[in-house]
């Protein structure tokens, strides 16, 4: 029976060589600068665990995740 792997065509590797990497790409055009937070991405599994990117309400670009009271990555402009 074949197996089938996804591939990155550019480095030859496969998808569980670059399960750390990833790459958001977009372009935003914000109508209401400092009127609160506004989530531009956002992955839940459950209250404690949670990942996005948002403006937050002070206008910084914030990329946080977040696990079951720490952030386990956080990076504001």
């Amino acid at each position: 029976m074949a197996s089938t792997r996804l591939q990155n065509p550019a480095t030859g590797a496969t998808v569980a060589a670059e399960r750390k990497k990833m790459t958001f790409s977009f372009w935003v055009k914000r109508s209401k600068v400092g009127s609160g937070d506004h989530v531009l991405i956002e992955g839940r599994s459950s209250g404690s665990y949670f990942a996005h990117v948002m403006f937050n309400s002070d206008d910084y670009l914030r990329v946080r995740q977040y696990n079951n009271g720490s952030n386990d990555f956080y990076y504001q402009t």
